[in-house]
């Protein structure tokens, strides 16, 4: 791309930049070949998907035993007076919240899927949230400790290790 579209060119402005972006766009779907796809372009290869796609995507629903909690623009939720960092990338969405077995433990679901657990049972360090608080898990349910993200939290990580 920088190559065939940017190189030894300057641009007047963003329009005639974009115009320079939508003519490539149409040689790289339509006439240059793509080694990945077997000297074939991506416009050759397209097709319709039978998936029907809505317009609108249904409102996020959740069960009766649910707390739920939205997330806020900076990524937090709050919940039993704590403030716990979710992530930007579910700003303005609901997230559930569900008890376990433990008590003062909770899961954290986004639609139907597990994203985080929440102790209650440990003291909250100065900036809290599933990275520095949560036992995450993997892909097939091993438990796997966050990165340490806070001084605190990688001050704490530091002394368990020496006392292994």
């Amino acid at each position: 791309m920088k190559a065939e579209v940017l190189n030894n060119r300057i641009f007047r402005d963003l329009p005639e930049c974009q115009r320079a972006f939508d003519r490539w766009r149409g040689v790289y779907n339509h006439e240059r070949p793509h080694q990945a796809l077997n000297h074939g372009t991506p416009g050759e290869r397209y097709c319709v998907s039978t998936r029907a796609f809505p317009e609108q995507l249904p409102q996020i629903e959740y069960g009766p035993d649910d707390l739920v909690r939205k997330v806020d623009l900076d990524g937090f939720i709050s919940f039993k007076n704590r403030s716990i960092r979710v992530g930007k990338g579910l700003r303005r969405q609901p997230i559930a919240l569900r008890t376990t077995a433990e008590d003062g433990v909770f899961s954290a679901h986004f639609c139907t899927q597990r994203i985080g657990t929440i102790d209650l049972r440990i003291q909250p360090p100065a900036a809290c949230g599933f990275v520095d608080i949560a036992i995450a898990t993997d892909a097939v349910g091993e438990a796997a400790h966050a990165m340490p993200t806070t001084p605190q939290a990688q001050q704490q990580e530091e002394e368990s290790q020496r006392q292994v």
